[in-house]
């Protein structure tokens, strides 16, 4: 759909159902508008690819439905507000540099019917009074690694803030720590927690800013979801920390025992006030053993291939690799001894010889000398023996910004590849036709920063790297 400056698409609409539903992309450079605030009256997107939203004309849009079923979902080259309603059934919506922008004012707050997906990048929602419940306090937000993980927000005013205004969040997928990390926090100065603070998560923070000049007192209750966090083995020595600009982390307001799983666990405060920077900080039962930069399994004739790379290793004995059938119950296949201390790359290579039919899953279980572990990310395999290709290496050209990589065996279809950014932006794709020996790909990236790579194969093959351009 491209709608021309200078062309109106409206939908005036009363309490009929009606909307606009797009299955493609999307450029408005004149104006487009869903006029009734009647939730019955929509724009969806509901493509089985990957859909953009692009364009500088006016998008007044008051209910949005989400309902894509493709692997990236929604990707914004624009801002986008949703004056009303936010539906997510399904599929994620990649912000980028902009920002999905729910609610106008503090007269007009906006809510969220949420089933599935996420919001990587930055989202904005309005706050007056108090407030409780996902409707009004989520902010579904995600990151795409190795695959997508939880990285959800909810916030909820218990008393309300003298001035209302806006709050924009956004996942940093960058390191706590810093030189004023401001450790170890005492258990006496932790609001609640009853041991001392000792690590700060490796894995990222996230940023809340409010508007200049509001949202500045008043209370709330604010939790924290963070899906596959690889270096949390105890959840009941988690806690929520806080920090303004660079100065140190701290314990604002009280305590909440985190709860949840250690695949998924979600730390709490409440009474807290004020804004900058929130993260996880735990006791001494969560160290930080291994920087795990990559981890994949790849069918190949008729094994799995299983390939990991750590950036750096602190007191590490050994790997298990673990396999399930049900992404629940695992088992051990085999072992392989760790580094101890090392703080250079190393690449690490097992084999699965009897891999399971159909689709099966694998996880890294990382023990330390002192017998203390934890959890890689899961990866899934469809295990097909007429896939017998692999990738072994991709490095990334910082002169040209093409990507090299190595090729072996046999592939029996074509191959795509999709290049992101941190933030889950695409940045490029395209697709290839597989040959034994070296490849080169024009990705373009001539920018700084980290970048995955995710190769796919029609016949099930699957991998994912991640570059530097330094």
């Amino acid at each position: 759909m491209n709608i021309r400056s200078g062309n109106t698409l409206t939908n005036a609409g009363a309490s009929d159902g009606t909307g606009f539903d797009f299955k493609g992309n999307v450029t408005v450079n004149g104006s487009i508008t869903v006029q009734s605030a009647s939730t019955a009256n929509y724009l969806q997107f509901s493509g089985s690819a990957t859909q953009t939203v692009s364009g500088t004309g006016t998008m007044n849009i008051q209910n949005l439905r989400i309902n894509n079923t493709s692997v990236f979902g929604i990707d914004l080259q624009r801002n986008l507000t949703v004056n009303n309603q936010l539906v997510m059934t399904d599929g994620h919506i990649q912000t980028g540099a902009n920002i999905l922008e729910l609610g106008t004012s503090t007269s007009n707050l906006g809510t969220l019917a949420y089933t599935d997906g996420y919001v990587l990048g930055r989202m904005r929602r309005w706050f007056n009074g108090t407030n409780s419940g996902d409707a009004s306090s989520k902010f579904p937000m995600g990151i795409l690694a190795a695959d997508y993980h939880d990285r959800a927000v909810t916030l909820e005013y218990t008393s309300a803030a003298t001035t209302p205004g806006h709050l924009t969040v956004e996942f940093i997928n960058s390191p706590m720590a810093s030189t004023t990390a401001g450790l170890p926090i005492l258990a006496a100065n932790t609001g609640g927690a009853s041991f001392d603070v000792e690590y700060v998560e490796d894995e990222g923070y996230w940023q809340i800013d409010n508007q200049t000049g509001t949202l500045t007192d008043g209370q709330y209750t604010i939790n924290l979801t963070g899906e596959e966090f690889q270096t949390v083995t105890d959840v009941s020595n988690l806690t929520l920390l806080k920090r303004v600009g660079t100065g140190p982390w701290t314990c604002p307001g009280n305590h909440i025992a985190a709860s949840g799983p250690t695949n998924k666990p979600v730390v709490s405060r409440t009474a807290v006030s004020g804004f900058s920077n929130f993260g996880f900080g735990s006791g001494p039962n969560n160290p930080l053993p291994i920087e795990l930069l990559s981890f994949t399994a790849t069918p190949q004739s008729d094994l799995v291939n299983l390939e990991w790379t750590t950036a750096s290793e602190i007191n590490n004995d050994f790997f298990a690799v673990e396999r399930s059938s049900d992404a629940k119950n695992f088992k051990l296949i085999s072992t392989k001894p760790g580094a101890g201390n090392s703080t250079v790359l190393r690449n690490y290579t097992e084999v699965d010889k009897t891999p399971l039919n159909g689709i099966s899953y694998y996880r890294l279980k990382q023990t330390d000398f002192n017998g203390d572990f934890s959890y890689s990310q899961t990866v899934a395999v469809n295990f097909n023996s007429s896939v017998a290709g692999n990738i072994h290496w991709l490095n990334l050209n910082s002169e040209t910004g093409n990507l090299h990589g190595a090729l072996s065996g046999r592939f029996d279809d074509i191959l795509h590849y999709s290049v992101y950014d941190m933030s889950g932006r695409i940045i490029s794709n395209g697709s290839f036709n597989p040959s034994q020996g070296l490849f080169t790909i024009e990705s373009g990236l001539t920018n700084q920063g980290i970048y995955l790579v995710r190769f796919t194969g029609d016949s099930g093959y699957s991998s994912i790297f991640k570059v530097s351009h330094q």
